[in-house]
């Protein structure tokens, strides 16, 4: 009886109490004590994880994908419950329990959400490029509502055969409209009537059919084949490129080479050149001293010659002249020069015709060199 007239609620509690005979409820989500007035209470927690197909506990949920996949979904919502009297009123007068709010809102909620959100990938999006997507599809569509979709039928190219194949695909349809986060809703989210706020959601896992896992592992092979084979092209391109560039390398190497040994024999024949050309202007030079070396030397004899008359010279070749006919007239012997001389002539004059013969002589050259042999005393 005592249990009935308060109650002490925690902190992460939220306690609707139904007053006896007038029917009426109060909630209480603060934390202390309130009267009960021997009223009917229930408890709800203010946050709470409900799981499906986790380790923990919960059922998984089934997803269909738009390529006939079949797989199924494991993880949890966190949910935050409302603080407000009216909506709080709403839940407990619908559901009366927190089990019944997960049993008959929550979980049909998130089943209806996963199995919508197949048909906008396909079994192999959702295992690779595409599974953060899918994760926030069904985020979105618990927040704001299922999508609007229309049908489209693709022609795609099968990753393992090649081959070409058309494909029927479920695509969002766009949306202005306030509250739609951009994309058109076909209800309103059932959390949303009742206030209720997801705080998040966690995938633990996707688990698909062995038949979908082998097509995955088969995309998977065939994706790598590819990437293996753009690779291997790629490097045999770099390769290329890297001969082709050792290639041009080489070649600048030798026309390096080349120049160097061009301006090297242009350098030598430069300096042979110049060589060549001090050589002839020192040969120039020499030359130019020589001649006037001689031109002084000549001029000095001619003006020695115009200051004495050219004395030595003719005094020498008077010498030479005389030398001469001495030598030819004491080697000679012939009638004309007496190899004995007895006395003198009557007249007083010489009897060495040869003697006289060299005065003359002697007498001839000095005229023609026009010196004067005359005693002047």
């Amino acid at each position: 009886m005592y249990d009935s007239i308060g109650e002490d609620v925690a902190n992460d509690e939220i306690v609707v109490n139904q007053y006896p005979f007038s029917g009426k409820i109060a909630v209480w989500s603060s934390p202390g004590w309130n009267y009960q007035g021997f009223g009917t209470t229930t408890t709800y927690d203010k946050a709470f994880q409900f799981w499906f197909g986790s380790e923990q506990k919960g059922q998984e949920r089934k997803i269909v994908f738009n390529d006939a996949g079949n797989g199924a979904i494991l993880g949890s919502v966190r949910m935050l419950l409302p603080r407000g009297e009216k909506a709080m009123n709403k839940i407990h007068s619908e559901f009366g329990s927190l089990a019944n709010l997960e049993t008959e809102l929550i979980a049909p909620t998130v089943t209806k959400v996963i199995f919508a959100t197949g048909p906008l990938l396909s079994s192999y999006e959702s295992y690779a490029a595409k599974k953060n997507d899918l994760i926030n599809f069904i985020e979105d569509q618990l927040r704001y509502g299922i999508y609007k979709t229309t049908i489209v039928e693709r022609t795609v190219v099968d990753p393992i055969t090649g081959e070409k194949k058309n494909l029927r695909q479920a695509e969002r349809v766009k949306s202005d409209a306030p509250g739609d986060n951009g994309w058109a809703r076909q209800e309103v989210a059932p959390f949303g009537k009742y206030k209720l706020d997801l705080a998040q959601l966690s995938v633990d896992d996707i688990r698909y059919d062995q038949k979908i896992i082998d097509q995955i592992q088969a995309q998977q092979e065939a994706a790598m084949a590819v990437q293996t084979s753009i690779a291997e092209a790629k490097k045999a391109e770099q390769d290329a490129l890297k001969e082709e560039a050792l290639g041009k390398q080489r070649i600048a190497r030798a026309r390096a080479e080349q120049l160097v040994s061009k301006e090297k024999a242009v350098v030598q024949a430069e300096q042979k050149r110049d060589v060549a050309r001090l050589d002839k202007e020192a040969a120039e030079f020499y030359k130019q001293k020589l001649i006037l070396e001689g031109q002084g030397e000549a001029q000095k004899k001619q003006l020695v010659m115009q200051a004495d008359g050219a004395l030595e010279q003719k005094l020498n070749a008077l010498i030479k002249i005389n030398e001469t006919w001495a030598s030819a007239v004491q080697n000679y012997k012939g009638n004309w020069v007496p190899q004995t001389v007895m006395g003198s002539s009557g007249d007083g004059g010489s009897g060495n015709d040869a003697a006289n013969l060299i005065q003359l002589l002697t007498a001839q050259a000095a005229k023609d060199i026009s010196v004067d042999l005359s005693n002047k005393n």
